[in-house]
């Protein structure tokens, strides 16, 4: 979290909850499996591309493995290796035709070629570095079509979305060699600015795309908006990601509710909704964007979701199909239950479409029974990678949805929590112990760093927060807009405050033994943090990175006067 500032004061619907209520949400997330062990199975080399960006054995099966049939995922294959000039260029996995149907289908060629995009030998290594490692880093833990496929068939005929792929690469491949750099390093220094230029080169094709083809390919426009998100938030420019956001939902919400303002000629070559690019939009390209929405909720003034956007959806989950679309209705189900997120254009709003918002709870366990549905009709993915983050998102939001409308006890209704804070540590070893991802420098989708950061600052249990705090450490990396390293330096500066006030309290007594915090109850309630945080990120002439931090105790109205420097 490399900015981060709760949002002002708006007026939003709070729902009171009962204590009654808050008790029987966390025993439901007690009830929990305990976590298992991955087994260890060696990974197939002649498996197929999609296996490969999943990290599980392909049966290597033709035309379509069976991994991809359970998942109903595009089976990609690689291509041969080819001698010759041509071999330097990027080969872009093909998507079987059988499969097009169920995306975006687009003009595929063997190689991108320079009808696209010229390619020097600096871009190309650019475009390279983001097909073999950037694309799978991105996506995350999910196994997403539109990182590893999409946007390199996009890349293909559209120059605009070739140079953004281009500047991406290089950016990404200067920030991996930064990330852990104490000291600018010059080769990152080198990229980073290359990044920069290519950058401006891609915006400029994508003004010129805005402006010939905004509406008629909406599909490439929002892929464009995607992709420049990811780039701003990969070189730390959170303002700028936040308009391509806003303007990208608020674009999505006219298209959606067909209020374009458009005149009737152009209205007529809009994508139509029920078109292949249109069901792409609502099924790919939506819960990205949402997805992108809830990550920026710690950040000054985070964009708003027009309610146009989540309206069709009614909470009521049906059996899910893959882990995917589990991901997905659990992401609508987020951006109702925190109203902050959802613009309102009516006063009367409440219809029938809103049961995830007039029942959160409910729709929370609804979500959580049909999670739990479905890995009991698949109990080999119980453990997988991609379940564990859906429980760790599904029990984080559930514990900020209570303790923010818990009207009585404040901060210490966390106290209350410890076993569903502990369960979620339990989660985000075992994700570190049984797969790489960790070690990713980036990714765009969901991930573990949010859920650790909110544990280390939520709960004061000493032991619980401190394994968090340690495993935000572990591996620097950024997820969207938190920064590991910065939430466990933000996450340590919070500790010292809350239990430095039991400290301070002993020495003003006099008191003569050693004070120490042995469990969550020593920590003072005036002591406490209250909601959240504001805090500005810098990086000084020499290049240390640090937060500037303001934050509220438990009572207090005002920030505190004077930043506390967090070092990083």
């Amino acid at each position: 979290m490399a900015n981060s500032q709760p949002p002002a004061t708006s007026s939003t619907t709070t729902i009171t909850i009962t204590t009654n209520n808050a008790r029987d949400a966390a025993a439901s997330l007690q009830q929990k499996p305990p976590p298992r062990k991955r087994k260890s199975t060696p990974r197939s080399r002649e498996g197929c591309l999609t296996c490969r960006t999943r990290r599980v054995k392909c049966d290597e099966t033709k035309p379509k493995c069976n991994n991809c049939i359970r998942h109903q995922s595009g089976c990609t294959w690689p291509d041969p290796p080819r001698r010759g000039a041509g071999a330097a260029a990027a080969n872009v996995p093909l998507r079987p035709a059988a499969e097009q149907q169920q995306h975006l289908t687009v003009a595929l060629r063997p190689a991108l070629t320079t009808s696209a995009v010229k390619l020097t030998q600096k871009t190309e290594r650019a475009f390279k570095y983001f097909q073999t490692e950037s694309a799978r880093q991105f996506a995350g833990y999910f196994d997403n079509d539109f990182w590893a496929v999409t946007v390199l068939q996009l890349a293909h005929a559209e120059p605009c979305v070739a140079q953004i792929l281009v500047a991406l690469g290089a950016r990404h491949e200067g920030y991996r060699n930064d990330v852990v750099a104490r000291q600018p390093d010059p080769d990152a220094v080198m990229l980073c600015r290359r990044a920069d230029e290519e950058y401006t080169k891609a915006l400029h094709l994508f003004k010129r795309h805005i402006h010939a083809r905004q509406w008629t390919d909406l599909h490439v426009t929002l892929t464009c908006a995607a992709l420049c998100i990811a780039f701003d938030w990969l070189r730390g420019t959170e303002a700028d990601a936040n308009i391509h956001l806003q303007t990208s939902l608020n674009t999505m919400a006219m298209w959606l509710s067909d209020t374009a303002p458009l005149a009737p000629a152009e209205r007529a070559g809009m994508t139509p909704v029920d078109s292949p690019e249109g069901r792409f939009i609502q099924k790919a390209l939506k819960p990205i964007f949402i997805t992108m929405a809830l990550h920026t909720r710690s950040l000054p003034s985070p964009p708003t979701i027009p309610v146009q956007v989540v309206s069709a959806e009614d909470g009521h989950f049906g059996p899910f199909a893959t882990l995917t679309e589990a991901r997905d209705g659990l992401v609508l189900l987020l951006a109702y239950i925190f109203p902050e997120f959802i613009t309102y254009y009516t006063t009367d709003f409440y219809g029938d479409t809103t049961t995830m918002q007039k029942d959160p709870l409910g729709s929370l366990r609804r979500w959580e029974d049909a999670l739990n549905e479905y890995l009991a009709r698949h109990p080999e993915e119980s453990a997988d990678p991609r379940a564990d983050i859906l429980r760790l998102w599904h029990i984080g939001a559930t514990l900020l949805f209570l303790g923010e409308n818990n009207t009585t006890e404040g901060e210490n209704f966390y106290d209350t929590m410890v076993p569903q804070f502990e369960y979620q540590i339990g989660l985000a070893e075992r994700l570190i112990e049984t797969t790489e991802i960790p070690q990713w420098r980036f990714s765009v989708d969901m991930g573990a760093i949010s859920c650790l950061y909110h544990t280390a600052v939520k709960c004061r249990n000493p032991d619980i927060r401190r394994r968090a705090i340690a495993l935000l450490k572990r591996w620097p990396r950024r997820e969207a807009v938190y920064d590991s390293l910065a939430c466990a330096a933000l996450a340590e500066e919070i500790v010292k405050i809350e239990e430095g006030a039991l400290r301070e309290a002993a020495a003003a007594a006099e008191a003569v033994e050693e004070v120490v915090v042995r469990s969550e109850g020593d920590v003072p309630r005036h002591a406490r943090i209250s909601g959240k945080v504001w805090s500005e990120c810098y990086r000084d002439d020499s290049g240390q990175r640090y937060n500037e931090l303001w934050v509220r105790r438990e009572g207090e109205a005002e920030w505190s006067e004077e930043p506390r420097r967090v070092v990083w």
